[in-house]
């Protein structure tokens, strides 16, 4: 895709989450650039994790949607699937990976990783 495109696409992605009546996780562009975003997770009620506000960070290359982005843990997070680094292990961040996927989408799947 082109420069473009994927701001397009993210644009739009911006637009469906500022919309969305779930407000467990949020988004929003880090400052000017597009492509790179701050997110965060509210812990799943019922865990270790809950009554946590968790931030993200995440970077948008070239080729999003038909590549994942790159998504880290700010804040720390201390979970199997998280690395020291913030770097998550999850398939939908590696190989299961669709253009199909939101952010949204991709959020609320790493908030459920944190239930699970």
């Amino acid at each position: 895709m082109n420069g473009d495109s994927v701001s397009k696409r993210l644009q739009k992605e911006l637009m469906e989450l500022l919309m969305s009546n779930d407000k467990s996780v949020t988004a929003f562009p880090d400052g000017e650039n597009l492509t790179r975003w701050l997110a965060s997770i509210r812990g799943p009620d019922g865990t270790v994790y809950e009554d946590q506000q968790y931030k993200l960070s995440l970077e948008f290359g070239p080729n999003y949607p038909y590549s994942p982005p790159n998504v880290r843990f700010v804040s720390k997070c201390y979970h199997p699937n998280v690395d020291t680094r913030g770097v998550i292990c999850l398939d939908i961040l590696k190989e299961m990976w669709s253009p199909l996927l939101t952010v949204e989408n991709l959020l609320l799947s790493i908030r459920s990783l944190l239930a699970g």
